[in-house]
């Protein structure tokens, strides 16, 4: 693979711990629900209660997320009765316009997203057969993801872009 790319991008997750030996890497459980929608006003809205409960939903055309967790080195992929009632208390109590109510609840799912110390974004050089690679990482955004992401791949573009113009490639 190295053969044919100069740069590569790494924004793997999970497994970026086990692809890059980082071993602060560690799985931060998610539970979220997708409910109707009720309002298109918002768009986003988090906040941050200092708990690994904290209260936000994310509206798409389609459905709203409501959640949610960070249980950081939790793996369990269960369903939790317990983080479903706090995140509709939660979601009743600051985003009361959402209207969440049982019945408009189509799935709820856990997942499980990359957390580390702090976002990993920087550049690696290294010498591949001779010829010189780099890789721009990008992980380790726990759950914070969906609000990181432009910013951070807007970086990890830059630092490309960056490698390219020193190397002349």
């Amino acid at each position: 693979m190295w053969d044919e790319y100069d740069i590569i991008v790494n924004c793997t997750g999970l497994s970026a711990g086990q692809l890059t030996g980082d071993p602060s890497i560690v799985p931060s459980r998610g539970q979220v629900m997708r409910v109707d929608n009720s309002s298109g006003k918002h768009t986003f809205a988090y906040i941050d209660n200092g708990t690994e409960r904290m209260p936000y939903y994310i509206w798409t055309p389609d459905y709203t997320v409501i959640g949610g967790t960070k249980l950081i080195g939790c793996t369990d992929s269960q369903v939790s009765q317990n983080d479903h009632d706090l995140i509709i208390e939660n979601c009743r109590k600051y985003f009361p316009w959402l209207n969440v109510v049982e019945d408009r609840i189509r799935e709820e799912v856990v997942g499980f997203r990359p957390s580390r110390p702090a976002i990993r974004l920087e550049e690696e050089h290294i010498c591949y057969k001779g010829a010189n690679k780099w890789i721009v990482h990008n992980y380790g955004h726990c759950a914070h993801g969906i609000a990181y992401s432009w910013g951070s791949a807007h970086v990890a573009v830059e630092l490309v872009i960056d490698i390219l113009q020193r190397s002349k490639l």
